[in-house]
């Protein structure tokens, strides 16, 4: 069976997105819908040097709402980048690993050369699947045609993948789809099961915050482990 997992473009996801990823043999960009503002395509969540959540945001250039992901652009992105580096620095410069993960990070961001928000998202997750050691194969939605019906451009994509097994995740995706044209269509439909199991770690702070950033585990765990902690919470291979 090969497995997809289909989903927009997020900056720096949490565990349970990474856990979708690490279970799928190919990750089909969803970059050809309208970009859904004040959301996590360009925020994600890191926790402070004071152990405090905070909420990290990519400044954008003003588009209409019918934008599409694809098209969305990062404002004064230079400037932007020398200040979100700076608190990642503040906020996990005494983590155990962030003398060996501050650099994916970096990287992947100052060589963002042409400030569009899809090409730094997908720079920053593709450098840290290679930091996770996982190889997954990558696509983007806007090379395949497909339907504009939500339900029928999933299966339009799982087709023209040939991927026979979908993810979805604990959203409300399984609420506005048609799962029997999925079956109709010989697409097995694979509910992931993180969030009762989502693993913890060493934070450095007394109360484990779940949901954060992927980075905050990276900095604070060896990469191999952090690995097993994402798959610990649901695993197809093990039917966890």
């Amino acid at each position: 069976m090969k497995i997809a997992t289909i989903h927009q473009p997020h900056f720096l996801p949490w565990l349970g997105y990474f856990n979708k990823l690490l279970n799928s043999d190919i990750f089909i960009v969803l970059d050809d819908v309208q970009f859904r503002r004040r959301y996590y395509q360009n925020r994600t969540d890191i926790i402070s040097s004071n152990g405090i959540k905070i909420k990290q945001t990519v400044p954008l250039i003003y588009n209409k709402r019918s934008s599409l992901i694809k098209d969305i652009f990062i404002f004064e992105q230079n400037e932007w980048a020398k200040r979100f580096l700076k608190t990642i620095t503040y906020s996990y410069k005494k983590s155990p690993f962030y003398n060996d993960f501050f650099y994916v990070i970096e990287e992947a961001i100052l060589n963002n050369k042409n400030s569009s928000l899809l090409s730094l998202n997908m720079r920053l997750l593709q450098s840290i699947l290679r930091y996770l050691d996982y190889d997954i194969e990558i696509v983007y939605s806007s090379n395949i045609k497909t339907s504009n019906e939500p339900t029928e451009k999933l299966i339009d994509l799982c087709k023209a993948t040939n991927s026979n097994g979908y993810i979805f995740g604990e959203g409300n995706g399984l609420n506005y789809h048609n799962l029997n044209l999925f079956m109709k269509n010989g697409i097995i439909i694979i509910k992931q099961k993180f969030l009762a199991n989502h693993p913890q770690y060493n934070q450095r702070i007394s109360n484990f915050v779940p949901g954060i950033s992927i980075i905050d585990i990276l900095f604070n765990v060896d990469p191999e482990i952090s690995k097993e902690l994402i798959l610990s919470a649901w695993n197809l291979n093990n039917k966890i």
